[in-house]
């Protein structure tokens, strides 16, 4: 659902949430410019690992995927302000030791990083 940034909505940002909850990759980075970043909250520096393009961040959700098989991020909710579109979302998942995995969180758009 690549639309331009100029023209983003609530059904882009839910297109967006859907494609997580697909696993679906693809989808997922067809939401995304060239110039896209992702600040994951996990990693070896102090504020996790951050990927920046289409090559690192599709690995990197990739790499997610595989991790937690079962992911799930339920109960989107979206808004948009100013050049801003805003989802948050309680992720689930099982990873492969059987440790359950509950977190609500949230991802920030500038608009520009919408196709």
């Amino acid at each position: 659902m690549a639309q331009s940034n100029k023209n983003v909505t609530i059904d882009f940002l839910q297109s967006f949430a859907d494609a997580f909850n697909a696993h679906d990759v693809e989808a997922i980075m067809s939401h995304m410019t060239d110039d896209c970043v992702f600040e994951a909250s996990a990693g070896p520096d102090f504020d996790g690992e951050k990927f920046t393009g289409q090559e690192q961040v599709k690995k990197a959700f990739e790499d997610v995927f595989a991790t937690f098989p079962d992911a799930h991020w339920g109960n989107p909710r979206h808004f948009i302000s100013g050049n801003r579109g805003l989802s948050e979302w309680c992720l689930q998942e099982l990873n492969r030791v059987a440790l359950r995995l509950k977190s609500q969180d949230a991802i920030c758009l500038p608009l520009r990083m919408a196709k």
